[in-house]
């Protein structure tokens, strides 16, 4: 869970760069998707943080 939390921030930022090369209409859905994905890293990290403890 700790490798998905890293790989979630690594697809956030590079939504986050791709947001930057669509035209002005689809970057604001582009942008919120990148912001939706960054939310997932503290999750996931907090997930294999219990799996850790359950082990």
């Amino acid at each position: 869970m700790h490798a998905a939390s890293l790989g979630s921030v690594g697809l956030c930022i590079g939504l986050w760069i791709r947001a930057k090369t669509v035209d002005q209409d689809e970057r604001g859905n582009a942008e919120r998707r990148a912001l939706f994905v960054g939310l997932w890293p503290p999750t996931f990290w907090l997930i294999g943080d219990s799996l850790k403890d359950y082990e």
